[in-house]
């Protein structure tokens, strides 16, 4: 049988529909999450496959911002190899991951090439690792570009 993880309200975690949530209450069966920032609420059982991990350290968070000037875009010869690259990227579940379709996408933006839906690539990327990053440096989600432009020393994305 597998073993399901607890988590300890105050915990902040990655769920699986999209950005960082806390968990306020750990009850027989389910946890009780508020969404980083918005406050939302949500009822979240146990086994559902909904909570993908606890956040990274802060270390780990200012090692990746301190690489985001090396992550290579995401590269597909069409649309739809590349939806398939972001699919794949936010499945990962990994920092890196996120940064390179926020690159991609902003590049993409820059030269009108959007396909239809890769907005919603950008923001699922954009709420998990610009959520991560204010919990963990203690930012407000909305100055996150601004903070990771500044230790860049140049345009994020």
């Amino acid at each position: 049988m597998r073993k399901t993880a607890t988590y300890d309200a105050g915990t902040y975690l990655l769920c699986r529909s999209g950005g960082v949530w806390r968990v306020e209450e750990a009850t027989e069966g389910a946890y009780v999450l508020s969404a980083h920032e918005k406050g939302e609420k949500k009822r979240v059982p146990l086994g559902s496959g909904e909570i993908l991990r606890p956040l990274c350290s802060k270390a780990y968070i200012e090692e990746v911002i301190d690489r985001a000037g090396f992550v290579p875009t995401l590269q597909a010869p069409n649309d739809k190899l590349l939806k398939s690259l972001y699919q794949t990227a936010l499945s990962e579940c990994d920092e890196l991951q996120w940064m390179r379709i926020l690159k991609t996408a902003a590049l993409r933006r820059k030269s009108a090439r959007l396909f239809p839906g890769e907005e919603e690539f950008e923001e699922k990327a954009k709420a998990f690792l610009h959520g991560e990053i204010s919990v963990l440096l203690g930012i407000p989600f909305k100055e996150v570009e601004s903070h990771i432009a500044v230790a860049l020393k140049e345009d994020w994305p």
